[in-house]
């Protein structure tokens, strides 16, 4: 199981370096034939993926939420400092929408899952024995 753990947390943090370089790099890739204001799109996809993969990788604690908050914005403002990008609010705005949403699925997949352990402890406990009425 632990295992498992420090994959899921390389993976997450693979997800962060990916968004960072994406966001930072002076001529990201680009798909032919999107639409003019599909960067929104991208932005909003992006940072859903960033939350969702530090909250599933890591406890929702309050610092695990605020490196998410931190790359949303900080991300954006870096780009200030990017010869040929530009700091954009709505971007920001796209960033921290798509951050709460994967913080959202997150949370759900993480319930779903406990539920499933919960489940599987029962059924391997199996019936109760204790005779009580």
């Amino acid at each position: 199981m632990r295992g498992a753990l420090w994959i899921g947390r390389a993976l997450a943090v693979g997800v962060v370096a990916l968004a960072a370089w994406l966001s930072l790099t002076p001529k990201p890739p680009m798909i032919e034939g999107l639409p003019q204001d599909s960067d929104l799109v991208a932005h909003f996809l992006m940072h859903t993926g960033v939350a969702g993969a530090l909250l599933l990788a890591w406890p929702p604690r309050r610092g695990v939420a605020l490196a998410i908050l931190t790359l949303a914005v900080g991300l954006e403002f870096g780009q200030i400092a990017v010869t040929g990008r530009i700091f954009d609010v709505a971007d920001m705005a796209a960033n921290l929408l798509g951050a709460g949403l994967g913080a959202a699925i997150a949370a759900a997949l993480r319930h779903y899952l406990r539920r499933i352990v919960r489940a599987r402890r029962a059924t391997a406990a199996g019936p109760d024995r204790s005779g009580g009425a």
